[in-house]
């Protein structure tokens, strides 16, 4: 009886601590449950905190545009910043100085020192004409942006690199090859790596310098503004084309509009009894009254200055070899008034212009009494009077001097025919070695610091010249479609009869 009781006693104990074991053990249970969801309730707002402040900071970031923004604390939110036009101008710079800065880091390469090194400009080198690169009107300023929601125009900075062989001074992305980077670039557009080499542009005369490049003188800005008119009272050729003048005077930047064919010509020697000089004819006729008769030719427009004109016809007089030319014939027609004379502006010269780069008198013209035996076909055969007008040809040597006196100042030749890529002595001219219109063109239109500037600041004049030289590029490509019809017609030919052969065979 004493061991049932015993045995009954131990059995209560033992199933009491298995319960109190069980209570514990839920308990425990319970609480590591509670801990475990506080905690991923903490770890689910920090997240959510770090997210917003994140975003908070990216969104000050795109809003300020580059400025620096304060860190932000944690128990405080910092204010969404709203910029205005001021600081979107600083950002537009800043984005702007960056972006050159990377630029230059990513190509800044120790340069060897071998023939094919590029070595970027530096701003010391720019010369008086340096201050001058604005085209637009002097009294025309640069309003500041009103509307902060204008999209940001594309700067590709400036023309840091020079080429190693023609000098010419160019942009990064005018390089030859662009996948390549770490490399020294090169350049082809300006000298197609050296193969082109064209006399460079001498500086101007005094004159002519104080006139494009003095700021400060109402004489030049008068000048500069009528820059055209100008150079048509002392141009030797009327131009074919019509301009249209209405479209001109709109708002917005510079602009020239033609009508038309282009295309150069010239007249007689003296004008028809009655008429009105004109052109070349006013360095013969009458010229005890020369500037009043060129100033009658524009007098509709009162902003031409006489003094400017007297003193742009002695310039000419001095250093214009084509203007020699016509005095010399004026020389011999006042001597001489019933004498059968002719001038006859040669075409092709016995040297190359590169070896000499002034032509002289002798070169460019021939005064002729009587009848013509020999002339080349491209010859311009100007007669003393009835000869009417007669168009020039577009590879004269002398179709852009004669249109274009104050900026080929001297009468330098413009494109030769028939001429190498480079001067070699006793080199035959081939189609592979002759040098193109285009690549003249391309050799002429670069800013080099050795060469003039008188070109490429001649304002509203050098874009007429672009025109032309536009338009002789096209002349060169129709001339050669015109000699090579029968080539054409054979490739054409060639082409259709591969087509025929191709479709007989698909359908075998």
């Amino acid at each position: 009886m004493l061991e049932t009781n015993e045995q009954t006693s131990h059995t209560n104990s033992s199933i009491a601590r298995q319960s109190r074991r069980l209570r514990m053990k839920e308990k425990r249970d319970a609480q590591c449950t509670e801990s475990d969801h506080s905690r991923n309730l903490v770890d689910k707002t920090d997240v959510s905190d770090a997210r917003k402040k994140r975003r908070l900071i990216l969104q000050n970031k795109k809003s300020s545009c580059g400025h620096p923004t304060s860190a932000l604390s944690p128990s405080t939110v910092s204010p969404v910043y709203i910029p205005n036009v001021e600081d979107r101008a600083h950002s537009i710079d800043a984005r702007k100085k960056r972006r050159l800065i990377l630029e230059n880091r990513k190509f800044s390469v120790i340069q060897p020192e071998t023939q094919y090194s590029q070595v970027p400009l530096s701003n010391s080198e720019d010369e008086c004409s340096s201050s001058n690169t604005s085209d637009s009107e002097d009294d025309m300023e640069q309003a500041p942006l009103a509307d902060s929601n204008l999209q940001e125009y594309s700067d590709i900075g400036d023309q840091i690199w020079e080429c190693t062989y023609c000098h010419a001074h160019m942009w990064l992305q005018e390089r030859a090859s662009k996948t390549k980077k770490g490399h020294v670039p090169t350049f082809h557009r300006c000298c197609r790596g050296g193969k082109i080499v064209v006399p460079l542009l001498e500086e101007a005369p005094p004159l002519l310098r104080h006139l494009l490049f003095n700021k400060t003188s109402t004489e030049s800005k008068n000048y500069r503004n009528n820059i055209r008119t100008y150079n048509s009272m002392f141009s030797f050729t009327s131009p074919g084309m019509k301009f249209d003048t209405t479209y001109s005077k709109k708002g917005g930047p510079p602009t020239l509009r033609l009508h038309g064919q282009t295309c150069h010509r010239i007249g007689t020697l003296l004008p028809e009894n009655g008429d009105r000089p004109q052109y070349a004819q006013l360095y013969i006729y009458d010229t005890d009254n020369e500037v009043t008769n060129r100033m009658k030719c524009f007098r509709d427009n009162t902003e031409i200055d006489e003094n400017t004109v007297h003193n742009l016809k002695i310039m000419l007089d001095e250093f214009n070899i084509h203007a020699k030319v016509f005095r010399m014939a004026r020389d011999v027609l006042e001597d001489n008034a019933f004498l059968d004379l002719k001038l006859r502006v040669i075409c092709d010269r016995p040297e190359d212009g590169r070896v000499y780069n002034r032509p002289r008198v002798s070169e460019v013209a021939a005064l002729i009494v009587g009848d013509i035996d020999s002339a080349c076909n491209r010859d311009i055969i100007i007669q003393a009077r009835n000869g009417g007008l007669q168009r020039i040809d577009e590879f004269h040597p002398a179709y852009l001097a004669y249109q274009y006196p104050l900026i080929f100042a001297y009468g330098e030749d413009g494109y030769r025919k028939n001429i190498l890529h480079r001067y070699r002595h006793e080199t035959e001219v081939t189609r592979q070695n002759r040098q193109s219109i285009k690549d003249w063109l391309s050799y002429r239109l670069q800013d080099r610091s050795e060469e003039a500037k008188t070109l490429l600041h001649s304002r509203r004049l050098f874009q007429q010249f672009l025109v032309d030289g536009y338009c002789m590029m096209e002349s060169e490509r129709l001339n050669w479609l015109r000699n090579n019809q029968s080539k054409l017609r054979v490739g054409k030919y060639n082409r259709l009869t591969d087509e025929c052969n191709n479709d007989d065979g698909r359908q075998q």
